[in-house]
């Protein structure tokens, strides 16, 4: 007889009286390990879903999570769906939910009134969202987040006024932050206001906040919309002199000023700089700049940045060919072949002509 069996007769009594003991727990256990993993996998599914403002697959998730959920964990759970609607800026439905928590008693927590503001914010809806925002205040302490997500709303809706006053609130409360001057500031580009943007980033100077790339950048925006390229260039060399990195975008609205007012020779050198500073334009600030041809009657000046944009792996489109045809309609003396032969490069190109694109032909050229 192997020492092996000799060894396994004597334990084998004592593995079957151990073997039910070792079990129990394990079986106890193991359907409530089975719901938790179930519940976590719907709840990331839940929150992917919110995270994409995906109000649909989010409702879905929902239901199906919320029948199986202990009610100790149903806020986590509604708030994760607000979550969507404010994704979204489902202002309505978040409310609807909000009125479902309270009909069924689940408790509802400072997220939960902060996703409603935030879905009226999104949409816009100042007058709710600080409406929801003095209920929240009935039970909680108002924070800078719920106050910078509305004064965010109306940075984002143009309302310089608004913000402002917004402003002054949050500064009272003690939440100002360089971020909070930047949605000022954001507001005062929007609204066409350059004057007072300058005013208000001489104000983060006197206090000692630090103006970041975004406050710098609104201010360039506002010049630039206004019609002062000038203005914004000495803001943007400011921004430079602090060691702040201009981004594309502060670079393009100088660009767009200055061929809006039809000088190519000043936008193209901003375009240039910006290339200086390892930054690669677009498009849209390729096409600023034909554009500025077509203003001045310069098809050759057109095609030459038409052909830069090409050179940079950049596809013309149907607005490139256009400020092309543009420049030629505005030139004296232009040959047919020749305006013609554009107009088949956008066909050839793949760009339907338009209206504009069809007035810019010379009679009789078909």
């Amino acid at each position: 007889m192997s020492l092996a069996l000799t060894l396994s007769r004597p334990l084998q009594p004592c593995v079957g009286r151990l073997r039910p003991a070792l079990l129990r727990p394990a079986l106890c256990v193991w359907p409530s390990y089975r719901f938790w993993a179930s519940w976590h996998r719907h709840l990331n599914r839940l929150n992917a879903a919110a995270v994409d403002g995906d109000v649909h697959r989010a409702e879905r998730e929902f239901e199906t999570l919320i029948s199986q959920v202990p009610r100790e964990k149903s806020t986590v759970v509604y708030n994760t769906l607000l979550k969507a609607f404010a994704n979204n800026g489902s202002a309505q439905r978040a409310v609807s939910l909000y009125g479902r928590m309270r009909e069924q008693s689940i408790r509802v927590n400072a997220r939960t009134y902060g996703k409603i503001i935030e879905a009226h914010a999104k949409i816009g809806d100042l007058e709710s969202a600080m409406a929801w925002l003095s209920r929240r205040s009935q039970d909680f302490k108002s924070d800078a987040v719920a106050l910078n997500m509305i004064l965010d709303a109306a940075a984002q809706a143009g309302l310089a006024e608004e913000a402002e006053v917004l402003f002054l609130s949050i500064e009272q409360m003690g939440f100002a932050t360089t971020h909070s001057f930047g949605s000022v500031l954001h507001a005062l580009a929007k609204a066409w206001k350059p004057s007072q943007a300058i005013t208000w980033l001489d104000r983060m100077d006197r206090e000692q906040v630090e103006p970041n790339a975004i406050c710098f950048g609104a201010v360039i925006d506002a010049y630039a919309k206004s019609g002062q390229p000038q203005d914004a260039v000495k803001v943007l060399q400011d921004m430079q002199a602090r060691k702040l990195q201009p981004d594309l975008v502060a670079f393009s609205s100088i660009v767009d000023a200055f061929s809006r007012l039809g000088k190519a020779a000043d936008a193209a050198l901003w375009l240039e700089n910006a290339e200086s500073c390892n930054l690669h334009p677009n498009i849209i600030v390729y096409n600023s700049i034909i554009s500025a041809c077509a203003r001045t009657g310069n098809p050759k000046q057109a095609i030459r940045w038409l052909q830069k944009m090409q050179a940079a792996s950049l596809r013309p489109d149907r607005t490139s060919y256009g400020g092309i045809l543009d420049a030629f309609s505005k030139k004296k003396g232009v040959k047919l072949q020749e305006v013609t032969r554009w107009f088949h490069c956008m066909v050839n190109d793949r760009h339907s002509p338009d209206e504009a694109a069809f007035s810019c032909m010379p009679i009789g050229w078909m």
